[in-house]
């Protein structure tokens, strides 16, 4: 796989091509090279490394950089090749490649490639949309807490009306749950706040797309089965129990997540034991098999790897750990390929709406007037995702 060094690091108009010991000059970037030098694409050399835990190497250092700030110089827009000695700029730019091509071709062996680079484009692929700024303000002073002005900021319009595109990150958390690495922080605002985004569209809708059951959904069937739509009903119907829905997801999220069991036996009626219903409910999602497998690539490698072939190194040892640390990660990525489905889906279909923010299993879209009932009917109830099933989503409008 070819490293495109970006023009912006040299200032001069081209890029810099590598394909191993040669060089070329190109006012084009190969199709799917890994990029030194752009954060925002999606073949971002810097998310490649994060993955691997691989320092990415800067192009400029640190007193260049406290420097340039100084003369109000943003460092991140300033060509490394100008801004420092040429030796020190050749130190750190065979530095860089050498750790990029380090970590492009660990991710090109671990299957994982493809997805990594779909994912990417999700995540690198919101729209910008409008919001109203006042009564953001209301609702995070109203919420009970000092007002985060760094929240706030994240949120504020810039001079054209509009938030910035929300950029996003699943390199720099273990099991790749996203973070917001730059515009407006709404996976960690308050949930009201939701409902101050506003369509672009005049009479626009902002509507809410939403996974039903996400992660016990994807144990059951990466287990080998095909779970009822509503997953919780169908492990219910197999326990022969008379179980209400609550109980029976509890019993779930406990078999998974490894917590609550106290709580779970004030929910279940007292002829129930209920470490006998969770060994039931890990029966039901594969869990001692997972562990397994995952214990034994650990061991072997120091890292397992989720469903879709992301490296994975679990925060413990527990079988609880470990089998939650798989799922999840499996879950972030379907997620994303999921959501990658619903945005092509709606594109081939004619549709104008785009999509604004991820908030973890749901996605916010921004549908024109007239639009949200064709929009509802052509993209039904469930979305499938190419070699793993059919997941169910709900729709919820936020504005």
């Amino acid at each position: 796989m070819e490293i495109c060094i970006h023009k912006s690091v040299f200032g001069n108009g081209k890029h810099l091509i590598s394909d191993g010991d040669n060089f070329q000059w190109s006012k084009d970037i190969p199709s799917a090279s890994v990029i030194i030098g752009d954060v925002d694409s999606m073949y971002s050399a810097n998310a490649v490394c994060e993955l691997f835990h691989i320092e990415p190497s800067e192009l400029i250092g640190d007193s260049i950089k406290n420097s340039l700030l100084e003369l109000g110089i943003d460092p991140n827009t300033a060509p490394a090749a100008k801004v420092q000695r040429s030796d020190e700029f050749k130190i750190r730019l065979n530095e860089a490649i050498k750790n990029t091509r380090m970590a492009t071709d660990r991710l090109q062996r671990s299957g994982y490639m493809d997805t990594f680079f779909m994912c990417q484009g999700i995540l690198r692929g919101m729209t910008e949309c409008t919001a109203d700024y006042n009564r953001i303000r209301s609702v995070l002073a109203s919420s009970g807490s000092k007002l985060n002005q760094t929240l706030l900021r994240s949120l504020s319009p810039d001079d054209t009306g509009f938030l910035k595109p929300a950029v996003y990150s699943n390199t720099g958390t273990t099991t790749g749950r996203m973070t917001v690495a730059s515009g407006p922080q709404l996976l960690t605002a308050p949930k009201e706040v939701r409902s101050c985004i506003k369509s672009r569209h005049p009479g626009g809708y902002v509507i809410q797309i939403d996974y039903v059951s996400l992660e016990p959904r994807l144990g059951r069937m990466l287990a080998g089965f095909e779970p009822e739509k509503d997953v919780y009903t169908d492990f219910g119907n197999k326990t022969g129990m008379e179980l209400e829905r609550a109980q029976i997801k509890k019993v779930l999220l406990c078999a998974i997540y490894g917590a609550g069991r106290r709580t779970l036996s004030a929910l279940l009626p007292p002829n129930i034991n209920p470490a006998k219903l969770i060994k039931e409910a890990r029966k039901y999602l594969g869990f001692d098999e997972v562990v397994a497998r995952k214990r034994e690539e650990l061991k072997e490698f120091g890292f397992m790897q989720n469903s879709f072939g992301r490296p994975v190194t679990p925060s413990a040892t527990r079988d609880t750990v470990i089998y939650n640390n798989w799922l999840q990660s499996s879950a972030a990525d379907a997620a994303l390929l999921g959501f990658k489905a619903i945005i092509e889906k709606l594109h081939d279909s004619g549709f104008i709406t785009a999509p604004i923010f991820l908030i973890h299993d749901a996605m916010l879209l921004d549908v024109p007037r007239g639009e949200l009932d064709r929009l509802q009917k052509e993209l039904g109830t469930e979305i499938a995702i190419p070699d793993v099933g059919s997941f169910p989503f709900e729709y919820s409008t936020i504005s």
